[in-house]
């Protein structure tokens, strides 16, 4: 094509035909500069369509990721309450001198043993350049501080896991409470929501221990007043800081699902 063309102009320049070689030559310039034009929309047209499948590739992950971490922290709320309310009934025993059992005051107080936090799906999409694939500016702002929201619950969390670690489960051990408490905890299904499978739970051998304090002796002991406030308290808080992270959560997943396409 390109020596067709070259043949045509240097006939047109043989025969001395100044003007129809300028046109022609300007119109060969116009057709070139078409196919170039054309060639870089059809590039631009294919890198486009490219962008958008990754693009459905990454939300559609993303969406079963942000599925799972509201499944998780839904569960941890639950954990949460659980430790919240059954602390607060103990703590109304102590206030109303109510004489309860041994075996109802041990499995209210049984929960305080645990201490759940958040552990999201850790995604390296938020942190390459993947995450610029998404064209919705508020989905890649949202995106783009989630760190920083699991962070902040985080910073929460740890408030009541150093406590429970540097005094509550060395407390329990040194009055002789922590052997029994954690097998009420083990014994009550509502305890082991965390549990990927609960029909996987074995049963516990272990025998109740021979040196436990009385129950008049638990409800009087200021030490145990102070483990179920603060386990009451820290944990309202970080439940509310955990509802601010899950709505955050169901705003990812509305904005994501409004993005794929079916």
């Amino acid at each position: 094509m390109i020596s067709f063309f070259r043949k045509i102009r240097q006939k047109l320049l043989q025969e001395n035909r100044v003007t129809r070689y300028l046109i022609y030559a300007l119109g060969e310039i116009i057709l070139v500069t078409i196919g170039i034009l054309i060639a870089l929309q059809i590039n631009t047209w294919n890198t486009y369509r490219l962008e958008r499948t990754q693009e459905q590739t990454v939300l559609k992950q993303l969406k079963e990721e942000f599925e799972s971490n509201l499944e998780q922290i839904d569960l941890k709320i639950a954990l949460r309450d659980n430790i919240i309310s059954s602390a607060t009934e103990v703590l109304q025993y102590i206030d109303s001198k109510t004489e309860v059992s041994k075996d109802t005051l041990f499995q209210k107080m049984s929960p305080i043993v645990m201490a759940p936090t958040f552990d999201p799906i850790q995604n390296d999409i938020l942190q390459s350049e993947k995450i610029q694939l998404i064209r919705n500016e508020q989905l890649r702002r949202v995106l783009a501080n989630w760190p920083t929201y699991v962070t902040e619950l985080k910073e929460q969390e740890e408030e009541w896991v150093k406590l429970y670690n540097n005094f509550t489960a060395p407390f329990l051990i040194e009055v002789g409470l922590s052997r029994d408490l954690n097998l009420y905890f083990y014994d009550n299904p509502k305890n082991l929501n965390y549990l990927m499978d609960i029909n996987n739970s074995k049963e516990i051998s272990l025998s109740p221990s021979k040196n436990a304090p009385t129950v008049k002796e638990i409800l009087n002991d200021i030490k145990v007043e102070g483990i179920l406030s603060n386990a009451v308290l820290i944990n309202i808080g970080v439940n509310w800081e955990s509802e601010t992270l899950r709505d955050k959560i169901l705003t990812i997943l509305e904005l994501i699902e409004n993005q794929i396409v079916d």
